[in-house]
């Protein structure tokens, strides 16, 4: 039986049974099939492929997606806080206060600040999130300062 019957019987070329979910690309393995495969080659070649994954998610954490997804990841779950915020939501509320420090009222580039610390068990969540830039961030510390006035 060739590939193309096969496929047009949605018959999986490594298990040889019968699926509905087959992959659309060379090798016709069914999805449970290719995760299986992906894992125990994942595994056998752990060391080779350690720097790989290193490169791209260093690569990732650069992008400022990447940097809003590590700051939502690691720190919160190292402070095991709740709550996460997206991008998007960080690009609003930057936008809302006109891409300015609410401290220091500058143009410069800002990084997320929790009003309420993570440190003092506050909320990862987009209303408890404040712009201010690094120098004003740092001098804050982990003080419970609401810079926003009436826009909260």
């Amino acid at each position: 039986m060739s590939r193309i019957c096969k496929y047009s019987l949605g018959i999986c070329s490594r298990c040889n049974l019968p699926k509905d979910n087959l992959r659309k690309i060379k090798p016709l393995w069914c999805v449970e099939c290719y995760k299986a495969y992906q894992k125990a080659y994942q595994k056998s070649n752990a060391e080779r492929l350690r720097p790989v994954y290193k490169r791209a998610r260093d690569k990732y954490n650069k992008t400022p997606k990447g940097r809003i997804a590590h700051k939502n990841g690691k720190y919160t779950r190292k402070h095991r806080a709740v709550g996460k915020f997206t991008l998007k939501q960080w690009q609003q509320l930057c936008l809302i206060h006109g891409n300015l420090c609410l401290r220091c009222k500058q143009n410069k580039p800002l990084t997320v600040d929790h009003i309420q610390p993570l440190a003092n068990n506050g909320l990862n969540i987009i209303q408890n999130i404040q712009p201010l830039c690094i120098d004003c961030n740092r001098w804050k510390s982990t003080k419970n300062l609401d810079y926003r006035g009436d826009l909260i």
